[in-house]
């Protein structure tokens, strides 16, 4: 990852109180680094959805557009938030929770709707989650927690 960009990750993580090393890993997960990335319904390095980046805009008050996505600096601002929204979100409603980021990381990928469902579906014990997480989801959030292990630890051999 190009070191103006991991600078602007860490002065907008702080700024948000959120951990640099989980964007990072959701980057390395989403586009692999990749500025220009894009899919069907997502662009730029956080995989910024359409839907993700009208309710930034819409809560704070931002104008940034469906290519600004393309900007690396515009496409980690609205990730940022966004995932804060979601961390925020799961840690308000679920308190106690020490899973509360994980079903954020899920949410960034499976939708905050679909998380909701299967947390009202399923049993305290979490043995369902094969039933009704598709693999895909169990997947991003494997290689999201691998990639921030990663982070993590290159700090600790620094």
């Amino acid at each position: 990852m190009d070191e103006k960009i991991e600078e602007y990750i860490e002065e907008t993580c702080i700024a948000n109180n959120v951990d640099p090393d989980l964007v990072k890993a959701i980057i390395m997960t989403e586009s692999g680094g990749n500025t220009d990335a894009e899919s069907y319904y997502a662009r730029g390095l956080m995989q910024i959805s359409k839907i993700a980046l009208k309710e930034i805009n819409d809560l704070y008050r931002l104008n940034l557009t469906w290519d600004d996505m393309f900007n690396p600096y515009h496409n980690i601002s609205i990730g940022v938030l966004y995932l804060k929204r979601l961390i925020d979100y799961f840690i308000t409603k679920y308190p106690y929770n020490p899973f509360s980021v994980n079903f954020a990381i899920m949410a960034y990928n499976f939708g905050i709707g679909m998380v909701n469902q299967w947390l009202r579906n399923t049993k305290p014990d979490n043995r369902f989650i094969d039933e009704y997480i598709p693999k895909e989801t169990r997947d991003h959030l494997l290689d999201v927690m691998w990639w921030y292990t990663y982070f993590r630890n290159r700090k600790i051999d620094k």
